[in-house]
């Protein structure tokens, strides 16, 4: 036990031995299940479930599929109020190409901004546009650049 929490330790301060993943939508996580228990269950080795439980497979891999498709080329915008300031967050398609628009104080951006953009999966930020001098809304800049 002792080891195997070294080697996470030690892994964790590699580049890439840690990284942030969005939450699952409910059609993959029902997907993920039905794969699990369909397996599980034995039913390749039962010729008459095979057929069955393979087309419901099916259809839940091409719901998951076009959900994929769809949400691939979303633009979304999400204002975060943060105690007397705000921070926009623009997630666009692809890798690296996510907007932060100021941060909120250090606070704020240790509490709020920061477990967001972890919830979303961002492990790296694209661009960060700080737009107030003040420190409401740009405070916590340093914070969220060393830690993302």
């Amino acid at each position: 036990m002792w080891l195997m929490i070294r080697v996470s330790e030690w892994a964790a301060y590699l580049n890439g031995g840690c990284f942030n993943i969005a939450a699952p939508s409910l059609i993959t996580s029902i997907l993920y299940y039905a794969v699990l228990i369909a397996v599980m269950s034995g039913w390749p080795t039962r010729p008459r479930l095979r057929i069955w439980i393979g087309a419901i497979l099916a259809v839940l891999a091409l719901l998951w599929l076009g959900q994929w498709r769809h949400d691939r080329s979303l633009v979304c915008a999400t204002i975060l109020p943060l105690n007397g300031g705000e921070a926009v967050f623009l997630d666009q398609p692809g890798l690296g190409n996510d907007w932060l628009i100021d941060c909120g104080n250090e606070s704020t951006a240790g509490f709020v901004t920061k477990p967001f953009l972890r919830a979303q999966g961002v492990n790296r930020l694209g661009h960060l546009v700080l737009t107030h001098g003040d420190l409401q809304h740009v405070g916590g800049a340093e914070f969220i650049r060393k830690s993302l």
